[in-house]
């Protein structure tokens, strides 16, 4: 396909240099949005006189904030109707088609923000999906809360509090949140993130006497 935009730059590297930060304008990019889902395909390529190294990712151009309780869209309004996507739990699994369909199903209904729910994946022995339905959630214009940065495997087993202020944990949890950070930053869909699901309630935190 023909390229829609073309940017160019020199840079001038040093040695020990791990990063460059590059930056353009495009004044008249296609908003992503709920009803107008635009999507654009990045090519990347960097070139020296000894090698070179390409890189291809999907993204989307959209802003999105809060102000008060209102939330904004490419600054307009949007009225926020939330419901938890169905996941694997509901054996759905990985199938692809069983995922899309159950998020139209609920896009059709009039749910236009799921959440994935925060569960701890990142123990040994689990699985997830998630990518699955940050990719229809692009393609489709549903919103999402992501599942990010899960503190379980930080701070079980003891005192919260202790392990938490373990130098060396909250290292790790920062690594670790980087990482997920770096899969999640360029879906357009991604509006908000959730974390850590049920890990800090207790039995009676829903009862009216005690709250």
């Amino acid at each position: 396909a023909k390229p829609v935009k073309e940017f160019r730059s020199v840079v001038n590297v040093k040695s020990g240099d791990s990063t460059q930060e590059l930056r353009w304008l495009w004044p008249d990019a296609k908003l992503w949005d709920e009803n107008s889902p635009h999507l654009y395909s990045l090519q990347l390529e960097a070139k020296a006189a000894s090698w070179g190294d390409e890189w291809r990712e999907r993204f989307g151009f959209r802003e999105f904030w809060i102000e008060g309780t209102q939330f904004f869209l490419n600054g307009k309004p949007i009225r926020l109707r939330p419901q938890v996507a169905v996941d694997r739990w509901t054996n759905i699994g990985g199938v692809r088609v069983l995922i899309e369909a159950t998020m139209r199903a609920q896009q059709s209904v009039g749910y236009n923000c799921l959440e994935l729910w925060p569960e701890d994946y990142a123990r040994p022995g689990q699985f997830e999906f998630f990518n699955l339905y940050r990719d229809f959630a692009d393609r489709s214009g549903i919103l999402l809360i992501d599942n990010w940065g899960h503190l379980g495997q930080f701070i079980s087993g003891g005192d919260m509090v202790t392990m938490w202020q373990t130098p060396e944990r909250r290292a790790a949890y920062e690594r670790f949140a980087r990482w997920e950070w770096r899969e999640r930053r360029n879906h357009p869909s991604v509006v908000m993130f959730a974390s850590s699901g049920n890990m800090f309630g207790h039995r009676q935190d829903q009862d009216p006497r005690t709250l």
